[in-house]
């Protein structure tokens, strides 16, 4: 996990460095939607999707003609419902503040329209975590143990509108491969989807 971290963090860096201060434009914005997202691994024997939710707000550097940074700061809530191996149903809920890093690749398909294609690296602290076993509700660390800091590859696709002013509005969807466990000692990890609403504006 540590080498494809430190890959990803170089190829973001060699991005950054290859902007054209002449050509660059911030802009700045909203984001928010559903998460979908489910329990896998070892401890699980079967699992179901669970819906949750996701806020935030973000910058993003444009720079070049067709590429751009993105850096985020977001609140995501995700879990699952899951079978145990030892036979126990839970529902999982964790509440992360993530920072995510992308590069985005812009593709304009129009006078008003653009499509983007966008990877990178985010970590996630945990700041709540509840597990629902058999039906009551207790915080993780009683139940199983505490949520752990997670890293994930976020991996996506958006498409944009142009608004009047200058503004843009974004249908996105992203998928977060998890490159680390959920929690401190049961050894599983939660694969999410990301169905999200973006806006931003120049700064």
């Amino acid at each position: 996990m540590r080498r494809t971290v430190v890959l990803a963090s170089l190829a973001i860096g060699l991005g950054l460095g290859s902007a054209s201060p002449a050509a660059a434009q911030l802009r700045g914005g909203l984001v928010g939607g559903a998460t979908y997202s489910k329990l896998t691994g070892d401890f699980i024997v079967s699992s179901d999707f669970k819906w949750n939710w996701f806020a935030g707000a973000y910058l993003e550097l444009l720079y070049e003609r067709n590429w751009s940074l993105v850096l985020e700061l977001d609140y995501s809530r995700k879990g699952g419902k899951a079978l145990t191996s030892n036979a126990q149903n839970i529902e999982l809920d964790v509440g992360y503040v993530e920072v995510p890093l992308m590069a985005n690749f812009i593709l304009p398909v129009g006078a008003k329209w653009d499509a983007g294609l966008y990877g990178g690296l985010a970590v996630g602290v945990p700041i709540d975590c509840d597990v629902t076993i058999e039906g009551s509700k207790i915080d993780c660390s009683t139940g199983f143990s505490s949520a752990k800091t997670e890293w994930t590859l976020p991996l996506g696709a958006r498409l944009g509108y142009k608004l009047t002013g200058g503004s843009m509005l974004y249908a996105d969807v992203r998928y977060g491969i998890p490159l680390s466990e959920a929690l401190e000692v049961e050894r599983f990890r939660i694969l999410t989807w990301h169905f999200l609403i973006r806006w931003s504006t120049e700064l």
